[in-house]
C-alpha cells in the first residue's frame, strides 16, 4: 500500500500534466491570460513536487542537480554530433565532457541505490494530533521547529473542518520571514497584533487530513535551512 506521501507525490505529478495540457490547448485557443495564471500554478505545483521528493528522500536535490548536469552535457553532445564540429570540439567532448557526463551518472546511481532515508515518526505523529484536534481529545499542537530562535508552528481548530495555522518565531525578526520565506508562497499574513504570521486551513473531508499533513510537511521542508533542528521536530500536545 503506497504510504501517505507517495500518494501526494502522485497527486501532484498528475496535475502537473493535467496543468501543462491545459496551457498547450489555451496557447492553441490564444486565451493568453489563461496560459498566464496556469504557469503561475505550474511553477507552485513542482515547488510542492519538489519539496515532497526532498522529504521522502533528503537526497533528492543533489540527485535533481546532477541530472539536470548530465541533460546540459548531453545537449552539447548533440550538438557537436548534428554540426559535425572540429576536431577540438571532438577532443573537447571526449576529454572534457563526457568525463563529465559518466561523473554525474555515477553520483545519481549512488544516491539512488544507498538514499538517505528520512524519519517518518515525526510525520506519524503529526496525523495522529491531526485527527485528536478533530475528535477534540486536544485543544491545539504545536510544532517546535528550533530550540535556539524559538521557532515553532501552533495547529488549533477553529471550526468542523478548518484549522488555524500560526508561526512565531522568539529570537529573529518575523517580518523577514513573512517577505523572504516559504510562509509568503504560502499566504501567511501578519496577525493584527504583529505576534505572528497566521492562515486558515480547510478539509474537504474530515476523515482525510492528508491535504494539511502535506502541507504542514511542505513548510517544515521549506524552513529547514533556517532553523538547525527542522528535520526532527518537537510536537507538544495541549
Amino acid at each position: 500500500m503506497p504510504s501517505d506521501i507517495d500518494m501526494l507525490i502522485d497527486y501532484y505529478q498528475w496535475e502537473i500534466i493535467r496543468v501543462g495540457e491545459a496551457i498547450k490547448e489555451n496557447l492553441e485557443q490564444h486565451l493568453y491570460r489563461e496560459v498566464e495564471f496556469d504557469e503561475r500554478a505550474l511553477g507552485h505545483l513542482h515547488k510542492e513536487l519538489d519539496t515532497l521528493l526532498e522529504l521522502k528522500n533528503p537526497s533528492y536535490p543533489e540527485i535533481k542537480k546532477a541530472k539536470s548536469l548530465i541533460e546540459s552535457y548531453e545537449r552539447m553532445e548533440k550538438s557537436f554530433e548534428e554540426e559535425k564540429g572540429s576536431e577540438f570540439r571532438r577532443i573537447f567532448y571526449e576529454e572534457y565532457t563526457k568525463p563529465k557526463i559518466n561523473e554525474q551518472k555515477r553520483i545519481v546511481e549512488n544516491l539512488e541505490k544507498h538514499p538517505i532515508r528520512p524519519s517518518y515518526k515525526e510525520t506519524q505523529e503529526i496525523d495522529e494530533a491531526l485527527f485528536k484536534l478533530i475528535q477534540k481529545k486536544i485543544k491545539r499542537f504545536f510544532l517546535h521547529l528550533d530550540e535556539e530562535s524559538g521557532a515553532q508552528f501552533e495547529v488549533f481548530l477553529q471550526e468542523k473542518s478548518k484549522f488555524k495555522i500560526k508561526f512565531r518565531i522568539i529570537n529573529g525578526e518575523l517580518s523577514w520571514y513573512k517577505r523572504h520565506s516559504i510562509l509568503r508562497e504560502m499566504n501567511f499574513t501578519e496577525s493584527e497584533n504583529k505576534t505572528h504570521l497566521e492562515r486558515s486551513f480547510a478539509l474537504q473531508n474530515q476523515k482525510d487530513v492528508l491535504p494539511l499533513k502535506g502541507f504542514l510537511a511542505s513548510l517544515i521542508i521549506g524552513l529547514k535551512s533556517y532553523f538547525k533542528s527542522a528535520q526532527s521536530i518537537y510536537l507538544e500536545l495541549i
